[in-house]
C-alpha cells in the first residue's frame, strides 16, 4: 500500500504545510481583487449609446437625477440643451464666475453682457416674474399692480412708461404709501425692491411722479382689500381668513365647505374674492367681529354680482347682520332697496338704480341726528336729512359678509370694502370713491362733476 507524504511526515510539519497553503490562497485572492478593482478605477466610464444616466433610486425606475450626453450635462433633466442645464432650484454656496475662466472675486462675477426678460404691457396687469416692465399707455390709462411684497422678498422691478399719452398708475405698498401716478405727457420710470414687508423705491424719475392716497391715512373701522394677497389666508383657494387692514385686527373668518375663493377671478386685472352661493341658506360668507362703531358710520364697497335674483329671487345682499327682525342688512331688490346699516329700522326707499350686473361702487353713510345717504358710483342716489334711530347694537350692524339671516346671499366678486366709524362729508367720501374707482377701473362711472373723475387722489 502506497502512503501519502503526509502519512510519513511528523505531525508538526504536516500542520505547517496546511497553514502555508491557506496563506497562499488568501494572498492570491487579494491580488486578484486588487487587480480587478484597480483596472476598473483606472478605466474611463464609457457609453456607446450616447447617454450616461445617474440614478440613485434603488428601484431603478428611470427617474434620472443627472444625464450626461453629447449635448451637455443635465441636472434634473434627461435632455440637456446646453453644456450645463439645470432644471429646478440650485444653491451655490460660494462664488460664481460667468463668462471668464478666472476665479470669481465676488459672489457673482460676470465677464460680458447681461440679458433680461422684458415684459411689455398695454393693459391692466398684476406683475409676476419679469423684472423689467415697459408700459404702453397709447390706448388709454394703464393700471399696474405690484404683487404682495411678502410673497417676493428681494425682488426688483423696473417700470418704464414708454408713451407720453395718458397716465400710468402703479399700485402697491411703496414707501408706506399706496403707489405712484405717472401723469400724462411724460415717460417716467420707477425702480422698487421688496424687503419682504413692503416695497421701497431705489430709483425713479425726478419729476411728475405723484404719490397715491390710500385709506391708510384716515381712521377706518374695517378695511378689506382683495388685491393685497398678504391679507388673504386660504387652503387650496378656499379662504379661511381675510385680514383687516384698518389696524383694529377685525379679521373676518370663513369656515366649513362653503367658503369664498381667491385667485380665481379679477376686476381690472386685480384679484377679487369670489362668492359662489346659489341657493337660499347655503351661501358662503365671512363672519365679522364686533366693529369699533358708536352711533354713526359709513360703509362702501366695490363688487360685481354674477347671479341676479339671489335672496328670495329678487336681488342680493352684500353685508349685514346674521339675525334679528328679518335681518338688518342692505337688500338690493329689483324694484326697491332696504338699507339698514347703522340704523334701527329697514325703510323701503324705492329703487335707487343699483344694477344686477357689472362692477359697482355702493356706499351707505349715516348720522342719526342729521342725515342718511346712499351713493352709487360716486353719485348720490338717496339722501335724507331726517333724523333716525341708531342701531342699538351698532357694533354688530355688519356681522356677515356675503349672506345674512340666512335667506339672503351674494353670488359675485367682492373687490374692496371699507367701513368708517363716522359720517363722511362729500369731500371725504369723494376721496375714498376716487381711490376705489381708479384702482378698480370704474372711474368712467363717476359723474362729470366728481372731484376725482380724471385722476385719483
Amino acid at each position: 500500500m502506497n502512503e501519502s507524504n503526509n502519512d510519513i511526515l511528523p505531525p508538526q510539519l504536516s500542520k505547517l504545510r496546511a497553514v502555508r497553503r491557506g496563506a497562499i490562497s488568501v494572498f492570491v485572492m487579494l491580488c486578484l481583487f486588487f487587480i480587478v478593482n484597480t483596472a476598473q478605477l483606472s478605466s474611463d466610464i464609457k457609453s456607446y449609446t450616447g447617454n450616461i444616466h445617474f440614478n440613485s433610486d434603488s428601484q431603478n425606475n428611470n427617474n434620472n437625477e443627472m444625464t450626461l450626453n453629447p449635448d451637455g450635462l443635465g441636472i434634473g433633466t434627461a435632455t440637456p440643451a446646453a453644456n450645463l442645464h439645470v432644471s429646478g432650484n440650485s444653491i451655490i454656496s460660494d462664488k460664481l464666475s460667468i463668462g471668464s475662466s478666472s476665479s470669481a472675486t465676488s459672489t457673482l462675477h460676470i465677464a460680458g453682457t447681461m440679458g433680461y426678460s422684458v415684459q411689455t404691457v398695454s393693459d391692466n396687469v398684476t406683475l409676476s416674474g419679469n423684472s423689467y416692465v415697459l408700459v404702453n399707455t397709447s390706448a388709454g390709462k394703464i393700471t399696474v399692480a405690484l404683487p404682495s411684497a411678502s410673497s417676493v422678498p428681494g425682488r426688483l422691478y423696473t417700470i418704464k412708461k414708454i408713451t407720453a399719452s395718458n397716465s400710468l398708475i402703479v399700485y402697491g405698498s411703496i414707501d408706506s404709501g399706496g403707489g405712484y401716478v405717472f401723469s400724462s405727457g411724460n415717460m417716467n420710470r420707477l425702480k422698487v425692491i421688496s424687503d419682504g414687508i413692503q416695497w421701497w423705491v431705489i430709483g425713479k424719475s425726478s419729476a411728475e411722479l405723484t404719490t397715491l392716497w390710500t385709506p391708510a391715512s384716515i381712521t377706518t373701522a374695517l378695511w378689506l382689500d382683495a388685491n393685497d394677497s398678504s391679507t388673504i389666508h386660504d387652503t387650496g383657494g378656499l379662504v379661511d381668513k381675510w385680514d383687516d387692514k384698518s389696524g383694529n385686527g377685525d379679521n373676518v373668518i370663513s369656515s366649513g365647505i362653503n367658503r369664498p375663493t381667491t385667485s380665481s377671478t379679477t376686476i381690472n386685472g386685480l384679484n377679487t374674492i369670489q362668492f359662489i352661493s346659489t341657493t337660499i341658506g347655503a351661501g358662503d360668507s365671512f363672519d365679522v367681529p364686533s366693529l369699533s362703531l358708536t352711533s354713526e358710520g359709513c360703509a362702501i364697497a366695490v363688487y360685481e354680482p354674477d347671479v341676479a335674483g339671489s335672496g328670495y329671487g329678487f336681488g342680493y345682499t352684500l353685508w349685514g347682520r346674521a339675525s334679528g327682525g328679518g335681518g338688518q342688512h342692505v337688500d338690493i331688490w329689483s324694484g326697491a332697496s332696504y338699507p339698514a346699516l347703522f340704523r334701527d329700522d329697514r325703510p323701503n326707499i324705492g329703487n335707487i338704480g343699483v344694477p344686477d350686473s357689472g362692477v359697482s361702487m355702493l356706499a351707505w353713510n349715516g348720522d342719526p341726528s342729521t342725515a342718511y345717504d346712499g351713493r352709487l358710483n360716486g353719485s348720490a342716489t338717496y339722501s335724507s336729512n331726517t333724523s333716525y334711530t341708531a342701531d342699538a347694537d351698532i357694533t354688530n350692524t355688519i356681522s356677515k359678509i356675503g349672506v345674512t339671516h340666512p335667506n339672503y346671499y351674494f353670488n359675485g366678486k367682492l373687490a374692496e370694502m371699507i367701513v368708517l366709524p363716522a359720517y363722511q362729508t362729500d369731500a371725504q367720501i369723494q376721496k375714498i370713491e376716487g381711490y376705489l374707482a381708479h384702482k378698480w377701473g370704474i372711474e368712467a362711472n363717476l359723474p362729470a362733476g366728481h372731484t376725482y373723475k380724471s385722476s385719483p387722489p
